[in-house]
Protein backbone atom coordinates (compact mmCIF):
# COMPACT_ATOMS: atom_id res chain seq x y z
CA UNK A 1 0.00 0.00 0.00
CA UNK A 2 2.59 2.20 0.92
CA UNK A 3 4.82 1.34 -2.10
CA UNK A 4 1.73 2.34 -4.30
CA UNK A 5 1.25 5.78 -3.01
CA UNK A 6 5.24 6.38 -3.64
CA UNK A 7 4.99 5.95 -6.97
CA UNK A 8 1.58 7.74 -7.71
CA UNK A 9 2.65 10.41 -5.81
CA UNK A 10 6.22 9.90 -7.67
CA UNK A 11 3.68 10.14 -11.29
CA UNK A 12 2.03 13.03 -9.83
CA UNK A 13 5.17 14.98 -8.94
CA UNK A 14 6.93 14.16 -12.77
CA UNK A 15 3.76 15.08 -14.49
CA UNK A 16 3.65 18.63 -12.60
CA UNK A 17 7.61 19.11 -13.21
CA UNK A 18 7.28 18.32 -16.96
CA UNK A 19 4.06 20.88 -17.24
CA UNK A 20 6.63 23.82 -15.36
CA UNK A 21 9.16 22.78 -17.83
CA UNK A 22 6.99 23.52 -21.08
CA UNK A 23 6.01 26.63 -19.55
CA UNK A 24 9.25 28.04 -18.89
CA UNK A 25 9.86 27.18 -22.62
CA UNK A 26 7.04 28.93 -23.86
CA UNK A 27 7.39 31.89 -21.58
CA UNK A 28 11.52 32.16 -22.76
CA UNK A 29 10.48 32.23 -26.20
CA UNK A 30 8.02 34.93 -25.97
CA UNK A 31 11.07 36.81 -24.88
CA UNK A 32 13.11 35.73 -27.51
CA UNK A 33 10.77 36.85 -30.08
CA UNK A 34 9.88 39.81 -28.23
CA UNK A 35 13.13 40.92 -28.11
CA UNK A 36 14.25 40.01 -31.47
CA UNK A 37 11.13 42.53 -32.82
CA UNK A 38 12.71 45.37 -30.93
CA UNK A 39 16.17 44.71 -32.42
CA UNK A 40 15.04 44.40 -35.29
CA UNK A 41 13.20 47.84 -35.13
CA UNK A 42 16.38 49.22 -33.55
CA UNK A 43 18.17 48.30 -36.69
CA UNK A 44 16.15 50.02 -39.62
CA UNK A 45 18.01 52.87 -40.95
CA UNK A 46 16.11 56.16 -41.05
CA UNK A 47 17.21 58.60 -44.17
CA UNK A 48 18.39 61.71 -43.29
CA UNK A 49 15.76 64.75 -44.35
CA UNK A 50 17.64 67.05 -45.81
CA UNK A 51 18.04 69.87 -46.20
CA UNK A 52 21.06 69.87 -43.48
CA UNK A 53 22.63 73.16 -42.30
CA UNK A 54 26.16 72.67 -41.94
CA UNK A 55 27.60 74.17 -38.92
CA UNK A 56 31.27 76.27 -40.34
CA UNK A 57 33.62 78.77 -38.97
CA UNK A 58 35.08 81.48 -41.58
CA UNK A 59 38.95 80.84 -42.00
CA UNK A 60 41.32 83.74 -42.16
CA UNK A 61 44.91 83.10 -43.39
CA UNK A 62 47.80 85.02 -41.79
CA UNK A 63 49.36 87.91 -42.93
CA UNK A 64 52.15 86.40 -44.02
CA UNK A 65 49.76 84.23 -46.61
CA UNK A 66 48.13 85.12 -49.45
CA UNK A 67 45.78 83.21 -51.77
CA UNK A 68 46.87 81.46 -55.25
CA UNK A 69 46.17 79.65 -58.24
CA UNK A 70 42.43 80.40 -57.87
CA UNK A 71 40.24 80.77 -60.65
CA UNK A 72 37.99 83.77 -59.55
CA UNK A 73 35.39 81.97 -61.29
CA UNK A 74 32.37 81.86 -58.70
CA UNK A 75 33.44 78.05 -57.59
CA UNK A 76 34.22 76.38 -54.73
CA UNK A 77 37.93 74.66 -54.07
CA UNK A 78 37.60 71.61 -51.77
CA UNK A 79 40.94 70.90 -49.87
CA UNK A 80 41.51 67.61 -47.24
CA UNK A 81 45.31 67.54 -47.22
CA UNK A 82 48.03 70.00 -46.80
CA UNK A 83 49.76 68.99 -49.80
CA UNK A 84 46.35 70.13 -51.52
CA UNK A 85 46.35 73.31 -49.32
CA UNK A 86 49.81 74.36 -50.54
CA UNK A 87 49.19 74.58 -53.86
CA UNK A 88 46.67 77.44 -53.23
CA UNK A 89 48.10 79.51 -50.84
CA UNK A 90 51.68 80.99 -50.33
CA UNK A 91 53.34 82.37 -47.49
CA UNK A 92 56.74 84.70 -47.02
CA UNK A 93 57.81 82.87 -43.81
CA UNK A 94 57.68 79.27 -45.17
CA UNK A 95 55.09 78.97 -42.37
CA UNK A 96 51.72 77.55 -43.38
CA UNK A 97 48.65 77.62 -41.54
CA UNK A 98 47.66 74.30 -39.52
CA UNK A 99 44.29 72.81 -39.84
CA UNK A 100 43.78 69.48 -38.96
CA UNK A 101 42.43 67.37 -42.64
CA UNK A 102 41.83 64.01 -40.05
CA UNK A 103 38.41 65.46 -38.93
CA UNK A 104 38.01 68.63 -40.97
CA UNK A 105 37.52 70.13 -44.94
CA UNK A 106 38.61 73.14 -45.96
CA UNK A 107 36.38 75.06 -48.30
CA UNK A 108 37.76 78.50 -50.86
CA UNK A 109 35.39 80.39 -52.71
CA UNK A 110 36.31 82.73 -55.11
CA UNK A 111 35.06 85.21 -57.69
CA UNK A 112 35.09 88.53 -59.18
CA UNK A 113 33.14 91.93 -58.80
CA UNK A 114 32.85 95.10 -60.86
CA UNK A 115 33.40 97.21 -57.61
CA UNK A 116 35.60 96.84 -54.59
CA UNK A 117 34.18 94.34 -52.09
CA UNK A 118 34.26 96.02 -48.52
CA UNK A 119 33.25 93.02 -46.93
CA UNK A 120 32.24 89.25 -47.32
CA UNK A 121 31.15 86.68 -45.30
CA UNK A 122 29.80 82.72 -45.28
CA UNK A 123 26.11 83.08 -44.44
CA UNK A 124 25.17 79.84 -44.39
CA UNK A 125 26.27 75.83 -45.89
CA UNK A 126 23.32 73.52 -46.76
CA UNK A 127 23.87 69.55 -47.14
CA UNK A 128 20.79 68.70 -50.32
CA UNK A 129 21.79 64.76 -50.50
CA UNK A 130 24.42 62.69 -49.69
CA UNK A 131 27.01 64.51 -51.88
CA UNK A 132 25.75 67.66 -52.79
CA UNK A 133 25.73 70.72 -50.95
CA UNK A 134 24.81 74.81 -51.38
CA UNK A 135 26.91 77.31 -49.84
CA UNK A 136 25.60 81.10 -49.21
CA UNK A 137 28.40 84.24 -49.35
CA UNK A 138 27.63 88.07 -48.96
CA UNK A 139 29.14 90.05 -50.74
CA UNK A 140 28.91 94.21 -49.69
CA UNK A 141 30.50 96.39 -52.10
CA UNK A 142 31.22 100.07 -51.76
CA UNK A 143 30.46 101.66 -54.68
CA UNK A 144 33.93 102.09 -55.70
CA UNK A 145 33.99 100.91 -59.96
CA UNK A 146 37.44 98.45 -59.88
CA UNK A 147 37.71 95.07 -61.19
CA UNK A 148 37.87 93.28 -57.55
CA UNK A 149 38.69 89.73 -56.95
CA UNK A 150 37.48 88.26 -53.31
CA UNK A 151 38.30 84.66 -51.77
CA UNK A 152 36.67 83.71 -48.14
CA UNK A 153 37.58 80.05 -46.50
CA UNK A 154 35.37 78.07 -44.62
CA UNK A 155 36.28 74.92 -42.32
CA UNK A 156 33.69 72.11 -42.28
CA UNK A 157 33.77 68.82 -40.82
CA UNK A 158 35.54 66.30 -42.86
CA UNK A 159 33.58 65.51 -46.78
CA UNK A 160 34.34 63.48 -49.33
CA UNK A 161 36.40 65.32 -52.44
CA UNK A 162 33.71 64.17 -54.76
CA UNK A 163 31.40 66.68 -53.10
CA UNK A 164 30.19 69.03 -55.30
CA UNK A 165 29.44 72.25 -53.65
CA UNK A 166 27.05 75.37 -55.44
CA UNK A 167 28.00 78.58 -54.96
CA UNK A 168 25.36 81.04 -54.22
CA UNK A 169 26.60 84.53 -54.17
CA UNK A 170 24.41 87.91 -53.00
CA UNK A 171 26.27 91.34 -53.63
CA UNK A 172 25.16 94.81 -52.13
CA UNK A 173 26.62 97.23 -53.09
CA UNK A 174 25.97 100.51 -51.38
CA UNK A 175 25.66 103.98 -52.66
CA UNK A 176 28.60 105.55 -50.78
CA UNK A 177 29.57 108.32 -49.73
CA UNK A 178 26.57 108.86 -46.96
CA UNK A 179 26.46 111.69 -44.24
CA UNK A 180 26.65 110.60 -41.06
CA UNK A 181 24.51 112.57 -38.14
CA UNK A 182 26.25 113.41 -35.24
CA UNK A 183 26.34 115.43 -31.85
CA UNK A 184 28.84 117.47 -30.25
CA UNK A 185 30.14 115.69 -27.15
CA UNK A 186 29.66 118.66 -24.68
CA UNK A 187 30.41 119.02 -20.91
CA UNK A 188 33.87 120.75 -19.25
CA UNK A 189 35.77 117.71 -20.62
CA UNK A 190 35.88 118.84 -23.58
CA UNK A 191 38.80 121.59 -23.16
CA UNK A 192 41.58 120.56 -23.45
CA UNK A 193 42.99 120.53 -19.83
CA UNK A 194 40.49 117.96 -19.02
CA UNK A 195 41.38 115.38 -21.45
CA UNK A 196 44.73 113.56 -20.93
CA UNK A 197 46.75 110.86 -22.59
CA UNK A 198 46.53 112.38 -26.31
CA UNK A 199 49.36 113.23 -28.52
CA UNK A 200 47.34 115.92 -30.49
CA UNK A 201 48.65 114.19 -33.90
CA UNK A 202 45.40 115.16 -35.82
CA UNK A 203 43.92 111.52 -34.98
CA UNK A 204 40.06 110.25 -34.21
CA UNK A 205 39.81 107.73 -31.84
CA UNK A 206 36.94 105.80 -31.53
CA UNK A 207 36.03 105.27 -28.08
CA UNK A 208 33.23 102.14 -27.01
CA UNK A 209 33.24 102.08 -23.14
CA UNK A 210 33.40 104.06 -20.26
CA UNK A 211 36.64 102.77 -19.16
CA UNK A 212 38.04 103.84 -22.13
CA UNK A 213 36.20 107.13 -21.76
CA UNK A 214 37.74 107.07 -18.23
CA UNK A 215 41.41 107.05 -19.93
CA UNK A 216 41.03 109.79 -22.18
CA UNK A 217 39.48 112.18 -19.38
CA UNK A 218 40.94 113.40 -15.95
CA UNK A 219 39.71 112.37 -12.84
CA UNK A 220 38.21 115.68 -10.99
CA UNK A 221 36.39 117.02 -14.68
CA UNK A 222 32.88 115.96 -15.24
CA UNK A 223 31.79 112.99 -17.83
CA UNK A 224 28.50 112.97 -19.34
CA UNK A 225 26.84 109.88 -19.51
CA UNK A 226 26.96 107.74 -22.92
CA UNK A 227 25.19 105.01 -23.87
CA UNK A 228 27.53 102.89 -24.98
CA UNK A 229 25.68 100.28 -25.71
CA UNK A 230 24.16 102.26 -29.06
CA UNK A 231 26.69 105.44 -29.42
CA UNK A 232 30.30 105.80 -29.56
CA UNK A 233 32.31 108.80 -29.12
CA UNK A 234 34.86 109.96 -31.71
CA UNK A 235 37.71 111.86 -29.90
CA UNK A 236 39.74 114.35 -32.68
CA UNK A 237 42.47 116.05 -31.35
CA UNK A 238 45.68 117.85 -33.11
CA UNK A 239 48.17 120.96 -32.49
CA UNK A 240 48.27 124.31 -33.77
CA UNK A 241 51.27 126.64 -33.95
CA UNK A 242 48.85 129.16 -32.93
CA UNK A 243 46.21 129.72 -30.35
CA UNK A 244 42.57 127.94 -31.25
CA UNK A 245 39.54 129.97 -30.82
CA UNK A 246 37.01 127.57 -31.74
CA UNK A 247 36.81 123.64 -33.52
CA UNK A 248 34.01 122.88 -35.61
CA UNK A 249 32.84 119.79 -36.93
CA UNK A 250 31.89 120.13 -40.57
CA UNK A 251 31.13 117.24 -41.71
CA UNK A 252 31.19 113.26 -41.13
CA UNK A 253 30.67 110.79 -44.07
CA UNK A 254 30.83 107.13 -44.49
CA UNK A 255 32.94 106.10 -47.89
CA UNK A 256 32.87 102.61 -47.65
CA UNK A 257 31.45 99.87 -45.44
CA UNK A 258 34.66 100.31 -42.93
CA UNK A 259 35.87 103.62 -43.36
CA UNK A 260 35.10 107.47 -42.78
CA UNK A 261 35.89 110.82 -43.84
CA UNK A 262 35.63 113.34 -41.15
CA UNK A 263 35.70 117.24 -41.92
CA UNK A 264 37.23 119.44 -39.37
CA UNK A 265 37.66 123.45 -39.27
CA UNK A 266 39.94 125.05 -37.03
CA UNK A 267 39.35 128.92 -36.26
CA UNK A 268 42.83 130.61 -35.31
CA UNK A 269 43.21 133.63 -32.97
CA UNK A 270 47.22 134.22 -33.72
CA UNK A 271 47.49 136.26 -30.00
CA UNK A 272 46.63 133.11 -28.39
CA UNK A 273 50.08 130.78 -27.70
CA UNK A 274 50.35 127.78 -29.21
CA UNK A 275 48.52 124.79 -28.14
CA UNK A 276 46.67 121.61 -28.75
CA UNK A 277 43.21 121.44 -29.66
CA UNK A 278 40.32 118.88 -29.09
CA UNK A 279 36.46 118.39 -29.59
CA UNK A 280 34.80 114.93 -29.26
CA UNK A 281 31.48 113.71 -31.35
CA UNK A 282 28.72 111.18 -29.83
CA UNK A 283 27.81 109.11 -33.23
CA UNK A 284 25.60 105.93 -33.40
CA UNK A 285 27.73 102.82 -32.62
CA UNK A 286 30.66 102.04 -34.41
CA UNK A 287 33.44 99.06 -34.18
CA UNK A 288 37.03 99.77 -33.65
CA UNK A 289 38.46 98.50 -36.52
CA UNK A 290 37.17 101.46 -38.84
CA UNK A 291 39.16 103.93 -39.86
CA UNK A 292 38.98 107.80 -40.45
CA UNK A 293 39.94 109.94 -42.65
CA UNK A 294 40.48 113.55 -41.00
CA UNK A 295 40.63 116.60 -43.24
CA UNK A 296 41.52 119.93 -41.18
CA UNK A 297 41.45 123.02 -42.18
CA UNK A 298 42.24 125.90 -40.50
CA UNK A 299 41.38 130.11 -41.14
CA UNK A 300 42.17 133.09 -38.94
CA UNK A 301 39.49 133.93 -36.90
CA UNK A 302 37.00 136.60 -38.52
CA UNK A 303 37.59 140.16 -37.84
CA UNK A 304 35.24 141.45 -35.12
CA UNK A 305 32.11 142.97 -37.19
CA UNK A 306 29.54 143.57 -34.25
CA UNK A 307 29.08 147.28 -33.97
CA UNK A 308 28.70 148.13 -30.09
CA UNK A 309 25.14 149.72 -28.85
CA UNK A 310 23.97 152.31 -26.29
CA UNK A 311 21.75 149.52 -25.19
CA UNK A 312 24.91 147.57 -24.05
CA UNK A 313 26.06 150.75 -21.30
CA UNK A 314 24.14 149.26 -18.33
CA UNK A 315 26.20 146.00 -18.43
CA UNK A 316 29.38 147.94 -18.98
CA UNK A 317 28.90 150.84 -16.64
CA UNK A 318 27.36 148.80 -13.45
CA UNK A 319 29.29 145.69 -13.94
CA UNK A 320 33.09 146.43 -14.14
CA UNK A 321 35.69 144.15 -15.39
CA UNK A 322 36.45 141.57 -12.47
CA UNK A 323 32.66 140.49 -13.51
CA UNK A 324 33.52 139.63 -17.62
CA UNK A 325 34.37 136.73 -18.95
CA UNK A 326 35.65 136.28 -22.77
CA UNK A 327 34.14 134.05 -24.80
CA UNK A 328 34.40 132.44 -27.81
CA UNK A 329 33.18 129.67 -30.17
CA UNK A 330 30.74 127.79 -32.18
CA UNK A 331 26.85 127.95 -31.29
CA UNK A 332 23.17 126.98 -32.80
CA UNK A 333 21.41 130.39 -33.95
CA UNK A 334 17.39 129.64 -33.86
CA UNK A 335 14.67 131.92 -34.99
CA UNK A 336 11.48 132.47 -32.91
CA UNK A 337 10.96 128.53 -31.90
CA UNK A 338 13.17 127.00 -29.49
CA UNK A 339 13.18 122.98 -30.64
CA UNK A 340 12.25 120.62 -27.65
CA UNK A 341 15.94 118.93 -28.16
CA UNK A 342 17.50 122.46 -27.23
CA UNK A 343 15.19 123.29 -24.07
CA UNK A 344 15.76 119.91 -22.61
CA UNK A 345 19.49 119.64 -23.25
CA UNK A 346 20.58 120.86 -20.33
CA UNK A 347 24.64 121.18 -22.07
CA UNK A 348 23.35 123.09 -25.22
CA UNK A 349 24.24 126.01 -26.64
CA UNK A 350 22.37 128.42 -28.50
CA UNK A 351 20.65 132.66 -29.37
CA UNK A 352 17.29 132.16 -29.76
CA UNK A 353 16.33 135.49 -32.08
CA UNK A 354 12.50 136.65 -31.77
CA UNK A 355 11.36 138.79 -34.38
CA UNK A 356 7.85 139.99 -32.33
CA UNK A 357 9.67 141.77 -29.43
CA UNK A 358 13.12 141.64 -31.53
CA UNK A 359 14.93 140.30 -28.37
CA UNK A 360 17.77 137.97 -28.30
CA UNK A 361 18.48 135.65 -25.54
CA UNK A 362 21.75 133.43 -24.84
CA UNK A 363 22.66 130.06 -23.16
CA UNK A 364 26.27 129.14 -23.42
CA UNK A 365 27.83 126.29 -22.32
CA UNK A 366 31.10 127.12 -22.09
CA UNK A 367 34.07 124.54 -21.74
CA UNK A 368 36.22 126.15 -18.75
CA UNK A 369 38.93 124.38 -16.62
CA UNK A 370 36.46 124.10 -13.90
CA UNK A 371 35.26 120.65 -12.09
CA UNK A 372 31.89 121.83 -12.83
CA UNK A 373 29.87 122.73 -15.62
CA UNK A 374 29.94 126.48 -16.05
CA UNK A 375 26.39 127.44 -17.88
CA UNK A 376 25.87 131.03 -18.68
CA UNK A 377 22.64 132.28 -19.31
CA UNK A 378 21.30 135.61 -20.38
CA UNK A 379 20.65 138.37 -23.29
CA UNK A 380 22.33 139.97 -26.35
CA UNK A 381 22.78 143.94 -26.11
CA UNK A 382 23.86 144.33 -29.34
CA UNK A 383 22.42 141.64 -32.26
CA UNK A 384 23.46 143.03 -35.29
CA UNK A 385 20.87 144.12 -38.05
CA UNK A 386 22.80 142.15 -40.21
CA UNK A 387 21.98 139.04 -38.36
CA UNK A 388 18.22 139.61 -38.79
CA UNK A 389 18.37 139.06 -42.15
CA UNK A 390 20.04 135.16 -42.48
CA UNK A 391 18.19 132.93 -43.91
CA UNK A 392 18.13 130.59 -41.07
CA UNK A 393 16.12 126.89 -40.90
CA UNK A 394 14.04 125.86 -38.23
CA UNK A 395 16.14 123.11 -36.93
CA UNK A 396 18.91 126.17 -36.63
CA UNK A 397 22.58 127.36 -37.93
CA UNK A 398 25.77 126.80 -36.94
CA UNK A 399 27.17 130.39 -35.53
CA UNK A 400 30.67 131.65 -34.37
CA UNK A 401 30.74 134.19 -31.86
CA UNK A 402 33.15 136.54 -29.41
CA UNK A 403 32.23 138.50 -27.21
CA UNK A 404 32.45 139.90 -23.50
CA UNK A 405 29.94 138.43 -21.03
CA UNK A 406 28.57 140.39 -18.31
CA UNK A 407 27.88 138.72 -14.66
CA UNK A 408 24.93 139.76 -13.22
CA UNK A 409 24.53 137.27 -10.59
CA UNK A 410 25.30 133.65 -9.70
CA UNK A 411 22.93 130.75 -8.71
CA UNK A 412 23.92 127.75 -10.56
CA UNK A 413 24.29 129.22 -13.42
CA UNK A 414 25.94 132.63 -13.97
CA UNK A 415 23.11 135.32 -15.08
CA UNK A 416 23.79 138.58 -17.37
CA UNK A 417 24.58 140.08 -20.94
CA UNK A 418 26.34 139.30 -23.67
CA UNK A 419 27.85 141.92 -25.60
CA UNK A 420 29.01 141.05 -29.08
CA UNK A 421 32.18 141.51 -31.28
CA UNK A 422 32.07 138.94 -33.77
CA UNK A 423 29.61 137.12 -35.31
CA UNK A 424 29.53 134.88 -38.74
CA UNK A 425 27.40 132.05 -40.29
CA UNK A 426 29.52 128.70 -40.70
Amino acid sequence: MNKTKRNLFSATHSVAKKGTVAMLCMILFGLISIAGCRKDHSNSVKEPEYPIEIPLTEYTIPKTCQWTNLAYNNLVVIINSEEELTRYITSIDGIFPEIDFTTHTLLIASGKTDFKVAKKTTSKLQQLSENEYELDVEIFMDGTEISYQWAIATIIEKVSEESNVKLNITCEKSDYPVEIPFMEYINNGTHRQCWTNLNFDEKVIIINSSEQLYHYVNADCYRLPVDFSKNSILLVNGFMENGIAANIAKKLQQISLNEYELDAEIIVNTAIPAKGWVFALIVDKLSEENTFKLNVTYRKEPDENVPYKEECDDWVVHYPSQRTYELMGVLILYIDTLPKTARSDYFASYMLYDKSSDKVTVKIFEKLVTSVPVVFKGTICNFPDFAKEWKIPSEGKQIYYKGTFHRTFTQLDIFGGLVLKTLELE
